[in-house]
C-alpha cells in the first residue's frame, strides 16, 4: 500500500470510529493525554500544536496551561474527529485537518508539539518527526506517547486476537526500528531526527469496562477497528461470541479491569542539531 493511500485508509478508519473514540468505556485516552501535556511542560502565552489530535484528549490540558495570552492548534487527518470535538470555553484551539508528514506551518511556529498514541501508524514516521523539528522554536520541545504493547491489556488483547481469528491480521502499529522496542526505536529517532535532552518516563494505569458488550464497543472506537473490519461477517461473529466469553473471565465486582502502560518521550530541539 502506498503512503498515501495508506494515509487515507487510515483517515477512513477513524473517521468511521470518531463518534465512538474515548466516548465508550473508559476515559483513556483523556487520562494519557493531561499525562503527555504535562511532559511537554507548557508555560502561559506559549504556542503549542498537538498532532492527531483526535478528539482533544491533550487540546484541554494544553488550553489550561497556555492560558488566554496562549494558541493552542490540533491537526488530524480525519475530518470527523475534528468535527465531533466539543466546542468548550474560549480561548478554543485551532483545528485544522493536515498531513504530520507535511506540515503547513512556518518554521519556528511552536513552543512545544505533542503526539499521543500515533507516529507509529505514519507511513514515515521520521519525516514526521523532522516536520515537528521543523516546526519548534530553537529549544521548543516533542513530547510523544507509545503503549507498551507487550504488557498488560494489550498483549491480552493481541494474544486474544491471533488465537481467535480466522484471519489473525498484524498490528499496523509497529516499530520502525527492528530488533528495537518501540520505545528504544523511537528514542533513537528522536536523536536521528536533531532532538537533544531526550528522557523517557513509563506511565502505568488502571482503567474498568462496566460490561462485556461496553467492552466488544469499545474495540470499535480506536486503531483495533482495523482488525475487526478485515474480517468476513461469519468470522466476525464468531469472533465476538468468543471474546465476549474470554472478557466475562476477567469481570470483578467492579467491572473489567485493564491495565495499560505508555511510554513519555520528551525531546528537545537542539539548535544546532541538523536531521541525519
Amino acid at each position: 500500500m502506498t503512503a498515501g493511500r495508506r494515509k487515507r485508509h487510515l483517515a477512513a478508519i477513524y473517521d468511521r470510529a470518531a463518534p465512538l473514540y474515548d466516548q465508550t468505556g473508559p476515559a483513556i485516552y483523556t487520562h494519557f493525554g493531561r499525562l503527555l501535556v504535562e511532559k511537554a511542560d507548557l508555560a502561559a502565552g506559549q504556542r503549542a500544536l498537538d498532532i492527531a489530535t483526535g478528539r482533544g484528549a491533550c487540546l484541554g490540558p494544553a488550553q489550561e496551561s497556555v492560558g488566554p495570552k496562549g494558541k493552542v492548534t490540533g491537526i488530524d487527518l480525519s475530518t470527523a474527529m475534528l468535527l465531533a470535538q466539543e466546542p468548550g470555553a474560549p480561548p478554543r484551539p485551532a483545528l485544522a485537518r493536515m498531513d504530520a508528514e507535511n506540515l503547513a506551518f512556518a518554521d519556528a511556529s511552536f513552543d512545544a508539539i505533542t503526539c499521543a498514541f500515533s507516529l507509529p501508524l505514519f507511513p514515515d514516521p521520521r519525516r514526521a518527526l523532522i516536520a515537528a523539528k521543523q516546526a519548534l522554536v530553537p529549544g521548543g520541545r516533542l513530547a510523544l506517547s507509545l503503549w507498551q504493547e507487550d504488557f498488560g491489556y494489550f498483549a491480552w488483547l493481541d494474544s486474544w486476537f491471533r488465537s481467535s481469528s480466522k484471519f489473525p491480521a498484524a498490528s499496523p502499529a509497529r516499530d520502525p526500528i527492528a530488533q528495537d522496542s518501540a520505545t528504544v526505536g523511537f528514542q533513537k529517532e528522536l536523536g536521528r531526527a536533531g532532538f537533544d535532552e531526550i528522557r523517557v518516563t513509563s506511565e502505568e494505569a488502571t482503567f474498568s469496562y462496566s460490561s462485556p458488550a461496553q467492552w466488544w464497543a469499545s474495540l470499535w472506537s480506536h486503531g483495533f477497528r482495523e482488525r475487526l473490519e478485515k474480517l468476513k461477517p461469519f468470522f466476525l461473529y464468531q469472533l465476538k461470541n468468543k471474546g465476549l466469553e474470554a472478557i466475562r473471565q476477567l469481570q470483578g465486582p467492579s467491572g473489567i479491569p485493564i491495565s495499560l502502560r505508555a511510554s513519555m518521550i520528551v525531546g528537545r530541539n537542539g539548535e544546532a542539531t541538523r536531521p541525519r
